[in-house]
């Protein structure tokens, strides 16, 4: 990077290490993030393969082996745990590594779309746009398996501008294997930048349409034909199948998580409204000044790719949040593109003493977010009391056990995740096994042929057979 821009990157860096950090150091995560950390570390401890992975003894759905998504993001944590150990750190290292790589990938692609521009190294601009909107540093404190899409969506869209900047087709291939692999990550969502070649034919008009057409034909051929591939193969088949027709298609229909399909363009606008806001600002501030804006379809590419990734969330009542992030980093690259001619103009210009100042301060918060970060290590982020009672309850009950749950209390996931996480433990309702966990609120204490424990857990009372209790 240019000297003069260094205290800028300094300063997003620091602006991503306190919003994500020290909440991602902390015990403690979302439900989905620790059921899918639970399924990569039981494949990289021997229970459960590539295609066919394992959650617990019960899985999930009465299904065999866990297929709630495609295994590769499952697969590529496990990784980490294979050379890093079980510790809980393993998945916050692997959530850092992507975020890491995700923000190479934009830096990239903003270089490769500012060649020859006076704001080339304006590269932390789209970075901090993208970091300040709250569900994507929310995602990558809690590592949701978007931050592992995100990085090969990120990617698909870097080999696309490299193709069209160069017309070399390994660089579309490598695109298209890009999108493959972000569906075979997050599924059908990982596909949407297959809009890539239309997009950049409708907004920038470079393209012949013919040569659009013929693009994305060969963009969606490669994901098409590898596909095509693993469904030759039985092992591959079947588990796509089971996710394919067992658990996407059925939730799309049967488990609704909104009321209406227009709740994702409301909580759209709702987590773009920061860098909305800047970019706003940033406008208003030039026609104030009387500056020229620069005029470019470039940003409306991005904002229309953007909303490429998070549109056809309409098409289902199946809609969170976080399911959007991955088109984020195009929102935050559009709005910058607006925003950077004329702000690397005014950071040229700046005075020296402004210049000095902003280091200053950049060094400041990077210090800032070292100590916010070094405090939380041994902290909790969520789930203080459960992850107290799942400590007690892992010294009491030898791993790999499976322990009867009451039936009402079958959809707490949260205690499953975690027991399966740190210790290992299954849960059925089906049989009465050695141990039985009661939630303290639904316990009637009338359990025939269990004698309750005496431990000091806060949320969940502990049983065991009176049996087993008389023999030791």
């Amino acid at each position: 990077m240019r000297k003069k821009n260094s205290a800028f990157y300094l300063f997003t860096f620091s602006v991503v290490l306190i919003l994500v950090i020290p909440v991602l150091i902390r015990d403690g995560m979302f439900m989905d993030a620790m059921l899918y950390t639970s399924v990569a570390k039981n494949m990289a401890n021997g229970f459960g393969n590539f295609w066919f992975p394992q959650f617990s003894h019960c899985n999930m759905h009465g299904l065999s082996s866990f297929h709630e998504q495609p295994p590769l993001g499952f697969g590529l944590e496990s990784l980490f745990f294979t050379f890093l150990g079980n510790s809980m750190y393993t998945e916050r290292i692997y959530t850092f590594v992507m975020m890491c790589l995700s923000i190479g990938v934009i830096i990239g692609i903003w270089q490769e779309i500012s060649a020859n521009q006076n704001f080339k190294e304006a590269g932390w601009l789209p970075v901090i746009l993208w970091i300040s909107i709250p569900v994507c540093f929310w995602t990558y404190s809690n590592n949701m398996l978007e931050v592992t899409m995100t990085l090969f969506i990120l990617l698909s869209a870097w080999y696309f501008l490299k193709y069209m900047a160069l017309q070399q087709y390994y660089f579309l291939a490598l695109s298209g294997i890009s999108i493959f692999l972000a569906s075979l990550t997050k599924g059908i969502p990982g596909l949407f930048t297959l809009s890539m070649p239309f997009l950049h034919w409708l907004c920038l008009k470079k393209t012949p349409a013919k040569k659009m057409i013929a693009d994305t034909l060969i963009l969606l051929s490669v994901p098409l034909m590898l596909y095509f591939i693993l469904f030759l193969i039985p092992v591959s088949r079947e588990s796509l199948s089971i996710y394919l027709f067992k658990r996407a298609f059925q939730r799309i229909s049967d488990v609704p998580t909104v009321d209406s399909r227009f709740y994702i363009l409301y909580r759209l606008l709702l987590e773009l409204m920061i860098p909305i806001v800047i970019t706003i600002t940033g406008v208003f501030i030039l026609r104030i000044r009387k500056e020229r804006l620069r005029q470019n379809a470039m940003p409306i590419f991005f904002i229309f790719l953007g909303l490429a990734g998070s549109l056809p969330l309409l098409l289902t009542k199946v809609q969170k949040g976080f399911y959007f992030v991955p088109s984020l980093p195009f929102f935050a690259i559009g709005f910058a593109l607006i925003l950077a001619p004329n702000l690397q103009n005014a950071i040229d210009r700046s005075p020296v003493a402004f210049k000095k100042i902003f280091t200053f301060f950049s060094i400041l918060l990077f210090f800032l977010g070292v100590v916010l970060s070094v405090n939380s290590i041994g902290k909790t982020s969520r789930d203080a009391n459960l992850l107290y009672d799942v400590k007690l309850i892992g010294e009491k009950i030898p791993e790999k056990e499976i322990m009867t749950i009451a039936r009402n209390n079958w959809n707490d996931w949260s205690l499953q995740c975690y027991l399966i996480r740190y210790h290992n433990i299954s849960v059925d309702t089906n049989e009465k096994y050695r141990y039985l966990i009661v939630r303290k609120e639904n316990d009637d204490n009338n359990h025939p042929g269990y004698k309750k424990i005496i431990i000091d857990t806060r949320l969940y009372n502990l049983y065991e057979k009176e049996t087993m209790v008389q023999g030791l």
